[in-house]
């Protein structure tokens, strides 16, 4: 690239245009392209027909390159186009429309990936957009999956805490007092044997009930973080 080029794309680096140009071939090498060449016959392969010289026009930034054209390149490269389309590093910033304020590199990105909005836009206009079928299904079987899994923690959680429950009743009624032994007539040795099982019993019952309630309270996090991504754009649908 000749210094004179490398001005003219400093000066509009912000346009899809030059961010191609300028990030085309450190994809290239980074995937172990050394030329255009070898890229052009990866084209053609796919059935394209960019060659060498226009893949070096598009890496000086002297030709424009078309949607059609980037994802091509995208494809044959084995890369995301959002690669191509934006520079590697996150803290970098792009300009997306001259009325825009310039965004970092990273909310760039997951606004082309469709995970947020850019910053500062309508984020409800953002969520409620047409949703492909497809799409919209895996949103269903995930809020679904995290409801069932809900559901099975909080059962397991209140089993738990009932077998606790019933083995806490039983201990307090095992009086090892002499007056108690007494009254009962149970050997001695064997109401002490007793009691340490239960102790025992108690223990893992307690450690099942901690478990459980972890176990309850992360699926209830996880439920709500997938109903608070999801309840904006299901309002619109």
């Amino acid at each position: 690239m000749s210094e004179r080029q490398g001005e003219v794309m400093s000066e509009r680096q912000a346009t899809a245009r030059y961010v191609v140009a300028r990030h085309l071939s450190t994809v290239r090498s980074r995937v172990g392209m050394d030329s255009a060449q070898e890229l052009a016959d990866r084209v053609k392969a796919l059935g394209g027909k960019l060659d060498r010289a226009a893949i070096s026009k598009i890496e000086s930034g002297t030709r424009n390159v078309s949607l059609d054209e980037a994802l091509l390149l995208a494809a044959a490269l084995d890369v995301a186009p959002v690669h191509l389309f934006f520079p590697l590093n996150d803290d970098a910033e792009v300009e997306i429309a001259p009325g825009l304020q310039p965004v970092r590199t990273a909310d760039a990105r997951a606004w082309l990936r469709g995970l947020a909005p850019l910053p500062g836009r309508n984020e409800q206009t953002y969520r409620s957009a047409w949703i492909p079928p497809s799409e919209y299904e895996r949103d269903r079987a995930r809020l679904r999956a995290a409801e069932a899994e809900l559901e099975t923690a909080d059962r397991r959680h209140r089993v738990a805490r009932e077998k606790l429950d019933l083995l806490t009743e039983e201990r307090g009624r095992l009086d090892l007092s002499p007056y108690g032994l007494a009254a009962t007539g149970v050997d001695p040795n064997q109401a002490h044997q007793r009691a340490d099982r239960l102790d025992q019993r108690l223990d893992v019952a307690y450690d099942l009930v901690a478990e459980a309630k972890v176990e309850f309270e992360d699926a209830k996090r996880r439920l709500l973080r997938i109903q608070a991504e999801d309840g904006a754009r299901d309002g619109q649908r």
